[in-house]
């Protein structure tokens, strides 16, 4: 009896290299949002140490510093210099409902300005919150952005 040749993929191969090509993409995906969630945090640590070193230059140079935040980043100033600055990438963003957009540091240190700047992506955002008088500095978990959040 003569064999015959086979042509093609059985119904049981094609099935396993989509299962296969599926299982990839889902943890692909995984990998970039949690690389999106870890840039959002540690652009919040940045601002935060950003914030804190400004508020311990005021007090060891006995000069007031300004704290800046716009759409590319939040800047250090001393005196008409900028000392240090925190960059954010061009596809995320930052709000804030910071007074004049700036937080002045005083000669010991404390602030008039208070509220938050929050660096959003499309799919989540993490929040900076400054105090009053003090200027304590707290970042906020990585939080989903949901319709109520816009």
């Amino acid at each position: 009896m003569l064999k015959k040749k086979r042509e093609g993929f059985t119904l049981i191969e094609m099935a396993l290299v989509v299962g296969i090509g599926v299982t990839l993409s889902y943890v692909a995906m995984i990998g970039v949002v949690q690389l999106e969630r870890n840039y959002l945090k540690n652009e919040a640590i940045k601002i935060q140490t950003l914030i804190r070193y400004g508020q311990k230059e005021s007090i060891l140079q006995g000069k007031e510093h300004v704290i800046r935040i716009n759409k590319k980043g939040v800047t250090l100033e001393g005196g008409s210099e900028i000392l240090k600055e925190v960059k954010i990438k061009k596809k995320y963003g930052i709000k804030t409902n910071i007074t004049r957009e700036e937080i002045k540091f005083q000669k010991r240190g404390t602030t008039g300005s208070a509220g938050s700047i929050v660096i959003i992506s499309d799919n989540f955002e993490v929040e900076v919150t400054v105090n009053i008088g003090s200027g304590r500095v707290k970042v906020y978990r990585v939080r989903e952005r949901g319709m109520g959040n816009e």
